[in-house]
């Protein structure tokens, strides 16, 4: 099973750790972490964990969770279809922003975009990953994306296989 929990911990060292345990100990494996640091409440950060689990090890999770962090929401995660690409070129030049703002306006996410950067007069390079929902909503960021890349003079290369058509 599938799930989606978003959880705030306390900002202090160890916490995200001791949360990954938790879900380790009744079974979880985790597919996703978002934390937020950004988005800090106080003491508190807040951390999205998406993860899959026996179904069995759902209840007790969530107890466990819950008693040594505060738990927000729990939910199924949406099944969503990922797509992977590498951009080559002056990519933080050309405004990171942009690129991710076109995935964001077709309605996808970005799960992961991380970077080599030797200096900033030499060419760097990105993995960027998305994901969507559905098909045409994958293509849509896809095409938006392919289209930025041409304007700011960068290479995609797609991942093999490409995006679901």
């Amino acid at each position: 099973m599938k799930l989606d929990i978003l959880v705030e911990l306390r900002d202090s060292p160890g916490q995200l750790s001791q949360a990954l345990a938790t879900v380790s100990r009744f079974g979880g494996n985790v597919i996703s972490v978002l934390h937020e640091h950004g988005k800090r409440r106080g003491d508190w950060v807040p951390v999205r964990i998406v993860l899959e689990i026996p179904k069995e090890g759902e209840e007790p999770l969530v107890n466990a969770l819950k008693a040594e962090s505060r738990v927000v929401s729990v939910g199924g995660a949406s099944a969503t279809i990922p797509f992977a690409f590498l951009l080559l070129g002056h990519v933080f030049e050309s405004h990171v922003q942009e690129i991710t703002d076109a995935v964001f306006a077709a309605g996808a996410e970005v799960r992961r975009f991380s970077a080599e950067i030797a200096s900033r007069e030499a060419p760097s390079a990105a993995l960027v990953e998305i994901a969507a929902g559905n098909a045409e909503t994958l293509q849509a960021a896809r095409e938006r994306v392919q289209e930025m890349a041409r304007a700011k003079g960068l290479l995609m290369i797609e991942a093999l296989g490409g995006a679901p058509e």
